[in-house]
């Protein structure tokens, strides 16, 4: 067959052979069969690789070679394996001639091979041609498409030899990455992107924790003892790994990058025992210059993958933010994002004790600046205490330790909270991660993409069951006394809610918070705002008092915002103080009473429900006295009633709305009319 030069009948012919061991597979025939096989093509490989290598002249047989092994890419992975490793053999000899065609057509069978999913082979064999293969990219000027093929095919192989004898393939992976990363300094794109992939596809398959586990043993035993032994498998890929952000790969650093996350992610805790070199080198280049340096976004990154993989505690002891420096300028300040973007499961004790603990140091050393004389020194410090509170949310993201170091934090929090009007809105929104997280995993609904979930954060969530989170917002509720009262009266003292922080987390509180909490601040704020409508109704008769219509407003919204404690009782309170205030002369009065009544009607049906009748006979009643700038607000709750009612009664509903409904799309409030 070989000597065929017609390509139609030497293809036909491949393919007949390819069926017939097809119709053979499992059957006693296969070894004869690929006996038979191997002793046809035998004598064409014998009489090539008898050839010298260094001989100017083509060796002989060479082309009939060529059509032996166009045979073998379609027959090879289904001979038995004893005689495929005698081909495998035969490889290895042929790939010594250093024939381009040679060499071509031997990759692309064996990268059939390799992708066969279920196919066994010699595993010494294949490895043995894996590495020639990839030694002839050091050795050897390659082609674009010689060296994408040469990327793809090791990683391929070695992932394929690990399932099927790990301890054989453990031995070379860390020469593949360095033939890897020689690919990575070549010019050619679609190579080194190949090669890339080939790095993250054999960290993702190969590095598994008994090559960490056995590279995390040496350090400590090594430590102990004193004595020093040859590098771990692990510990030569993270060198592989640290060499790759020298300046002779500067033009692939962003490549570099992406593969080093993935090694940090895969490592995770124990990336410190082995990357911290890595880690001091990433640091390093962010002072270069943005010219020189183009990929300070993907050096971000690497750096984030590096923290959530080692927790904040062991990142910043391998690169201190250094808050104690004198000079401000001397602070890692271009740290303070990387943190707040990627710090996830960390220790809120972390946050409470070690950053906390410097914010005080950093106002003496303030005040003793300022009593010197040196007022931009002593602003710089000051900048930097309130740079540190915004990383407060990151560290309520999941935290390890909530249920330990929570109690310990919620002082710190309740002086701030009075104190520092300018944080206020970070410790309310890490209030609200903390609860809805946990109200997230306790009843199930914490459906994460995996495709956007990264590993820090699928091993952080990984340490949430259903009754953690349960005890968690129990540590949360028990606490909910107190906070619910400093943010209540932080709230009334307030002239402005910005983005409503205060309310959303006072709403938040009160659907984790005991009931009976919630009566006893539900109850004074009623009794609150009675005294204020009482004072209101004077002041309308009096020159010299101010309507506190502000403060009925608040204490309004501080009422709702309790909701979803709130038992029928406590709703009814709610509900007939609601009543009055639709028809009082205060504008400010009656837009925030529509914005009540809307948002129980929006989170109450069987409320709405039972007031039915009683809330058409209201819409109707307080028509007449609608301020010009509560109109708009009045339509929400009435458009509430229509979407919840069954269809018999829609159809009164808008019968009695619809005069109004056509006047309102008149009105010269353009958001009325919307």
């Amino acid at each position: 067959m070989g000597k065929f030069s017609i390509f139609p009948v030497r293809k036909q012919a491949h393919l007949c052979l390819r069926h017939v061991l097809q119709v053979f597979q499992g059957t006693s025939a296969l070894a004869p069969a690929s006996e038979g096989i191997t002793n046809v093509f035998e004598r064409f490989l014998l009489l090539t690789g008898s050839a010298k290598a260094d001989s100017d002249k083509e060796p002989q047989g060479v082309h009939e070679v060529l059509y032996v092994l166009d045979a073998f890419k379609n027959c090879l992975p289904l001979m038995s394996m004893k005689y495929m490793t005698t081909v495998l053999k035969y490889y290895k000899t042929l790939l010594d001639l250093h024939q381009p065609l040679v060499d071509k057509r031997i990759i692309d069978s064996l990268y059939v091979v390799c992708a066969h999913p279920t196919k066994e082979f010699s595993t010494d064999s294949m490895l043995d041609l894996l590495c020639s293969v990839a030694l002839s990219v050091s050795t050897d000027e390659k082609s674009a498409v010689a060296l994408t093929f040469n990327a793809r095919l090791p990683s391929m192989g070695m992932i394929k030899i690990y399932s099927l004898h790990k301890q054989t393939c453990v031995i070379k992976i860390p020469f593949i990455f360095n033939v890897l990363k020689e690919i990575l300094a070549s010019e050619h794109e679609e190579a080194i992107y190949a090669a890339m992939e080939a790095f993250k596809n054999l960290i993702n398959a190969c590095v598994d924790e008994t090559l960490i586990k056995q590279g995390v043993d040496q350090i400590i035993n090594t430590n102990m003892d004193a004595i020093k032994s040859g590098p771990t498998t692990i510990e030569k890929l993270c060198v592989t790994m640290e060499s790759l952000l020298d300046y002779h790969y500067s033009a692939v650093w962003d490549v570099a990058f992406n593969v080093i996350s993935l090694m940090f992610d895969k490592l995770g805790y124990y990336s410190s025992y082995f990357m911290k070199g890595t880690i001091k080198n990433l640091a390093d280049m962010q002072s270069l210059s943005d010219e020189d340096f183009p990929y300070r976004k993907q050096l971000h990154e690497c750096l984030g993958s590096a923290l959530g993989a080692m927790g904040p505690e062991t990142f910043l002891s391998l690169l201190p933010l250094s808050l104690e420096a004198n000079d401000p300028s001397e602070v890692n300040v271009w740290l303070y994002p990387i943190l707040k973007q990627y710090v996830i499961g960390a220790h809120l004790s972390f946050f409470t004790v070690t950053l906390l603990g410097m914010i005080g140091k950093m106002r003496q050393r303030s005040q003793k600046l300022q009593l010197e004389g040196r007022i931009f020194y002593s602003r710089g410090t000051d900048t930097l205490v309130y740079s540190v509170w915004p990383l407060l949310p990151s560290f309520c993201n999941y935290p390890v330790d909530a249920a330990e170091s929570f109690k310990d934090l919620q002082g710190a929090l309740i002086s701030a909270l009075r104190e520092e009007h300018d944080i206020r809105g970070i410790i309310c929104s890490s209030l609200q991660i903390l609860i809805s997280q946990n109200k997230k995993i306790k009843e199930g609904n914490n459906n994460l993409s995996s495709i956007d979930v990264s590993p820090a954060t699928e091993r952080a969530i990984s340490l949430y069951s259903p009754v953690v989170a349960e005890n968690h917002l129990n540590l949360l509720a028990a606490s909910a006394p107190e906070l619910l009262s400093v943010l209540s009266q932080v709230f009334m003292e307030s002239t402005t809610d910005e983005g409503g922080f205060l309310l959303s987390t006072i709403w938040d509180f009160a659907s984790i918070a005991h009931e009976n909490v919630i009566k006893s601040i539900f109850k004074k704020t009623m009794q609150r705002l009675l005294k204020a409508t009482q004072v209101a109704k004077k002041a309308e008769n009096s020159t010299n008092e101010t309507s506190p219509s502000i403060e009925r407003a608040q204490l309004f919204d501080l009422a709702v915002a309790l909701l979803p404690g709130l038992d029928e009782q406590a709703l009814d309170t709610l509900f007939s103080a609601i009543k009055p205030a639709l028809q009082d002369a205060e504008g400010i009065i009656q837009k925030t009473a529509y914005k009540v009544l809307s948002r129980i009607l929006r989170n109450c049906d069987e409320y709405l429900s039972s007031k039915l009748e009683d809330l058409l006979q209201l819409m109707i009643e307080v028509l007449p006295s609608c301020h010009l700038s509560a109109k708009r607000h009045r339509l929400n709750p009435r458009l509430l009633i229509v979407q919840n009612e069954s269809v018999n009664m829609r159809h009164v509903i808008l019968g009695s709305f619809l005069s109004e409904m056509i006047q309102a799309l008149k009105e010269a409030n353009k958001k009325t009319r919307i």
